[in-house]
Formats: C-alpha cells, structure tokens, sequence
C-alpha cells in the first residue's frame, strides 16, 4: 500500500528480505545493510565458482576478489537493493553455466535456479530486467552452436520478463513525480564516467598483474595450462553484460526518464569475467599466474580497508558538523534546503534539533527552479509510513511567520531550489560555517521599503 502511494519505487522482494532480517536482527543500520552484504558475498562467490570451472581454483580465487575492488564494491554496503540484486545475478550466471554440463535431474535443478535467481533479482530492484538481455544473448549463442534450441533453458531465461507487469503499479504512483534535472539525465558522457566510477580504483592492481605476470609469470613457458578456457557463449554473456549500462541509459532517454549509474552495475560480472580471461591468456593459464593475481588484489583490497578509517571519519566529520548546530541560535528554526540531507539529518539528529528542523516544499517552485518535484511531492506521502520527526512546511506561510532563521544544505546542488527563490525575494543571507559542501546560513527577511513603513 505505501509503494501504491508513492512512497518508494522498489518491486517487493527488497522489503520483505529488509523485514526478515530486521525482524531477526533487530532494526539496526547494520541489520538493514545484511541483504546488501550477503548478496554481495553471493556475487564474489558465484564469480569464483563460474571462472573456476573453466581457468581452475587459482583464477576462480582472483575472479572472487575483483568485485570488491571495483566500483561495485561501493553497494555491498549500503541499504539499498543492488547488493542483493548482485547476489541474485551470480547465482543465474552459475546455474546458466551449469546446465550445459549436466543431464536429468541435476539439469533441471540447475534450470531452476536460473529461472528463480533471475525472478529474484528483477523483484529487487526494476532496472534489473536488463540483466537478461546478456542471458538470452548467451542462450541465443550457444543454441547456435549446438544447432539447437534448448527450449526449458529459454523459457528459464525468459519468463521472468513477465516479472516487469508488477513494476506497473510502482511506476504508475510515481509517473506524477516531475524528472527533468541533470541528476536524473542521461547524456553519452554517461558510459564513460560509469567506467571510471567501475574501474579507477582498479585500474593499479590490474596494471601490477599485468606486470607482474609478463615479467615473472610468463617465463615459466614450460609450465602446464590449468582449465579448459572459457567457451563462446559464455564470453557472449560477459560482453552482455558491458552492455547493460548503455541499456540503462538508452531505458532512461527514452522511457524512464531515470538514469544513475548505479543502475548498471551488474556489468562487474562482465568485467569479472573478461578481466580474469585477459590476464589468464596472457599468463598461459598458469595456475601461478592465478595465485600472483589474487595476491595482487587482496594486496589492493586490503589498502582499501587501511584507507576507509579516514573515509568514515569524513564521514562522521560531516554529521558531527551537522549536529552541532543545535548549539548554534537554538531560538531560531532550521530548515533544510537539501531534499539529499533532510531524511539523514531527520534520522540521525538530537530530539531538540529534529524539533527545530523544517523542510520547505512546493512542487510549483521546485520544478520551476530544477525541473524536479520529486523530494516536494514525496516528503508528504512518505511521512505517512515513515517516521519523519522534522515539520513540513509550505515555504510562503513559513516565510511570513519566522522574519529570520536558520538554513543548512548541500552548496549549489541541482536538486535543491529554496536558496535561489530566497535570493530573487531579496532576502538577506549571512554565511556562518561552512564543511566541504554544505553550509549553514543566517537568513533574515528584506528591510520593508520606506513607502511599507
């Protein structure tokens, strides 16, 4: 009912592994993250499973470890469905894999697991129906080459399509919601800066393997290749899956109105695969080549967990930042003007700073000065089902009650609109602090003309 009332676009599935977990784990920030986590694991597991049945245990264990030092890492953690989508998404690559290597009953298990990995995934999370576009490439490929259509194996893949009608509901509650922002639009810049956020933070441990493996790997000529490399139709799904994002977006121009990034991140399982794939050809499939890999990026993930202390203290830094303006003219109200910040400032904020708290909203300015309605129009359905402490308020009757306040938000952020309508209303701003980019202002009205007085 509150998805129906425009409260979040999720299909099911999120909420109710969210609610298992909670309800045995207690309502916790780490409780709502375990999804997310575990799905993750499930990811970095089946990749090891699906590389390893085809280079050996050595590159399955290299294969396991690059998600987590690529960008994909960064939603093993967050509270959000992609995590447990990812996970959904591995088990469907292990099991399409294993059927073409099995007969019978374990043949049908295998069909089972893919048709209900992939069912679950595109009741996770809407953009996942584009995972099974690099599937039915896949089947397609290899029906090709077995000059035969596998037809339980096709249905398997396909069926789960019909998933997508639930998303109907969903999209019809929040079709109202205005999108025309730069957050939201996707431009042919898009695919590249998807790379970079996937791969930057890689691009070093992958040029010392590659190093690594030429200069001491390869001279070992005489050493015997380990598995039987992979065959056609599974590089068909690796490079079905490079193609997801450029689907996300091309979803998004012409259809959802809707692009982040994030919305193509099961292309780590190509990247998995066909990274693993270069550096084993290059090292000859040399088991040794797969151990000095792993070595390489566990060496990678473990300088990314000595860096994360500083990241989280930023992190912290910036909250703590936050709720210290309680301190600063507890008399005067606050008010939010980023529709990002509002909800974390709401959870995380003192009693009496929440009290004091206000988000001012108005879909008719809103999409005038961004083009978005999207916090304005949400905030008010949404405090129906969750627990919103701060007031909503309507910024004209706001502004002639309170001559002067406080205002606290992201600088120059596209989303947010109340800082400039101040501005063309001609009231007076002072800055008084300011942390990375957020800043907290005095605000007080306009000095009435002599003609008002």
């Amino acid at each position: 009912t509150a998805l129906c009332d425009a409260a979040d676009l999720n299909p099911l599935l999120f909420y109710i592994t969210t609610r298992l977990f909670t309800s045995f784990a207690g309502a916790s920030e780490f409780s709502l993250r375990l999804p997310a986590i575990l799905g993750f694991l499930v990811l970095c597991l089946s990749m090891r499973t699906f590389v390893g049945r085809r280079l050996g245990f050595a590159w399955g264990l290299a294969a396991m470890i690059v998600p987590m030092i690529c960008g994909s890492a960064h939603y093993s953690t967050e509270a959000r469905p992609y995590g447990q989508m990812l996970g959904f998404v591995g088990l469907a690559c292990i099991a399409w894999q294993a059927v073409a290597a099995s007969n019978g009953s374990a043949k049908k298990r295998w069909i089972s697991l893919l048709f209900l990995s992939l069912c679950g995934a595109l009741l996770t999370h809407c953009y996942a129906v584009l995972v099974l576009v690099p599937f039915a490439l896949a089947e397609l490929a290899r029906s090709f080459e077995n000059r035969r259509v596998d037809w339980q194996v096709a249905a398997a893949v396909c069926l789960p399509s019909l998933v997508a009608f639930s998303y109907l509901p969903l999209m019809a509650a929040t079709s109202p919601v205005a999108v025309n922002n730069q957050v939201f639009r996707a431009n042919w810049m898009s695919i590249p800066l998807f790379a970079n956020f996937m791969l930057l933070w890689a691009i070093p441990p992958i040029l010392i393997s590659i190093l690594a493996i030429t200069v001491f790997v390869r001279r070992s000529s005489q050493a015997e290749e380990s598995g039987i490399g992979f065959r056609p139709a599974e590089y068909v799904l690796a490079l079905g899956f490079l193609l997801v994002p450029l689907l996300a977006m091309l979803l998004a121009a012409f259809v959802t109105k809707m692009y982040n990034r994030r919305y193509g991140v099961a292309a780590i399982c190509g990247v998995t695969i066909l990274l693993v794939a270069f550096l084993g050809k290059l090292s000859r499939r040399q088991a040794r080549g797969g151990y000095v890999t792993a070595a390489i990026f566990a060496a990678s993930l473990l300088v990314s967990f000595g860096l994360l202390p500083a990241k989280q203290k930023t992190e912290i830094a910036l909250l703590q930042e936050a709720m210290r303006m309680e301190q600063v003219r507890p008399e005067l109200p606050l008010v939010i003007s980023s529709g990002l910040l509002f909800l974390e400032m709401d959870h995380y904020a003192p009693a009496a700073l929440a009290a004091r708290m206000h988000y001012l909203g108005d879909e008719r300015l809103a999409r005038q000065w961004t083009g978005t309605d999207m916090f304005d129009k949400s905030f008010p359905g949404l405090r129906r089902w969750f627990p919103i402490r701060a007031a909503l308020d309507e910024p004209t009757q706001f502004l002639q009650s309170h001559p002067k306040f406080l205002v606290y938000g992201l600088v120059n952020h596209p989303m947010d609109w109340l800082m400039d309508e101040l501005k063309q209303r001609q009231w007076r701003m002072q800055k008084l602090d300011s942390h990375a980019e957020r800043a907290l202002y005095l605000v007080e009205a306009p000095a009435a003309s002599p003609e008002k007085r």
